[in-house]
């Protein structure tokens, strides 16, 4: 929960030109959203992930979900 994760992943035959993404992360392990504050946690445009030949490279922030789309 408190340290950020490198990511390395070989796509193999896949054949990707480009990565995208969006995450999802929180101050505190136990934020939520409610009626009173219903953007504490919302969905943003994440770009920490580099393709470099034949791999996936990225960071991932501690308390996150991240979601990737390679083309």
């Amino acid at each position: 929960l408190t340290d950020t994760q490198q990511v390395n992943i070989a796509l193999g035959n896949t054949k990707a030109q480009t990565v995208s993404g969006e995450i999802l992360t929180a101050g505190h392990v136990s934020d939520f959203n409610d009626f009173e504050h219903p953007e504490r946690i919302t969905r943003k445009p994440f770009n920490g992930a580099k393709l470099k030949g034949d791999a996936l490279h990225t960071t991932l922030p501690p308390m996150s979900i991240v979601t990737l789309v390679l083309k």
